[in-house]
C-alpha cells in the first residue's frame, strides 16, 4: 500500500502545503507495489497482481486491491479502491508529505505520511520514512544518521492503457484483516500460479 508502512507516524494536517508539485517536478509516477521486509524484487513484482498504487504525475495517488471474490467466482480481474490522496514534494525536492483524503480504514483519513526519496530507478523507488517533516529535513541536511530503506517496485507492464479495463471507482468494503489477506497472501505454488495468471492476462498483448 502507498502510505501505511510500518513505523510511519501521522502528522497534523497543518504541517503540509495544500498544493502538489508540478507534473514536471514530481520524481516518479506509474504503478507500484510496496516491497515488504525480506521480500525479493521478483516477489514484489508478482504481488502487483494482488494490489498496487497508482502515483500520478501531479502527486495524486490511489491504492487498489484485487476484487478477489470476483476473480475466484468468474475470473474477472478488477481492482477496488481502498485509499487515495495527494503527495506534495517539499522545497528540498526530496521530501514527500502525503495526505490521505480517502481510506477504507477511517482512522487513516486525513493522516499525513512523510518520506525522503533516496533514488529513482527504472524499476524501483528507494525511500526512507520519517515521523515528522523536521526529522526528514534533518536527514536531508546530513544530520539524520543511518536509516533503513524501503522500496516501491514498479509493476512491469502496468500502463494506463493496460489497466483501463481493470480499475474501478468502487470503494473496498473489506475489513482491514481481509484486505491485508488479499494484498499479502502467503507465497505458495498455488498463489504464485494465481498471481502469474492475473499478471499474464493484464500484460498480454492484444
Amino acid at each position: 500500500m502507498r502510505r501505511a508502512a510500518a513505523g510511519t507516524a501521522l502528522l497534523c494536517l497543518g504541517m503540509v502545503p495544500s498544493a502538489p508539485a508540478g507534473a514536471e517536478d514530481y520524481p516518479y509516477h506509474g504503478y507500484f507495489a510496496t516491497s515488504l521486509p525480506d521480500e525479493s524484487l521478483d516477489d514484489t513484482r508478482l504481488s502487483c497482481a494482488n494490489g498496487f498504487f497508482r502515483q500520478g504525475p501531479d502527486g495524486s495517488f490511489v491504492n487498489y486491491h484485487l476484487d478477489a471474490a470476483r476473480y475466484d467466482s468468474d475470473g474477472t480481474i478488477r481492482y477496488l479502491r481502498y485509499g487515495s490522496g495527494l503527495c506534495t514534494l517539499l522545497a528540498d525536492k526530496r521530501t514527500e508529505a502525503c495526505k490521505m483524503a480517502f481510506s477504507s480504514d477511517p482512522e487513516e483519513i486525513g493522516a499525513v505520511y512523510v518520506d525522503v526519496v533516496e533514488a529513482v530507478e527504472a524499476d524501483r523507488i528507494s525511500l526512507i520514512y520519517f515521523d515528522t517533516i523536521p526529522e526528514a529535513w534533518a536527514y536531508v541536511a546530513g544530520r539524520g544518521g543511518q536509516r533503513e530503506l524501503s522500496y516501491f517496485v514498479r509493476c512491469a507492464g502496468f500502463t494506463d492503457a493496460a489497466m483501463a479495463g481493470h480499475l474501478t471507482d468502487e470503494a473496498s468494503r473489506l475489513s482491514i484483516a481481509d484486505r491485508d489477506a488479499v494484498l499479502s497472501p502467503e507465497f505458495t505454488e498455488t498463489t504464485r500460479a494465481r498471481m502469474q495468471d492475473i499478471l499474464g492476462q493484464i500484460t498480454r498483448s492484444p
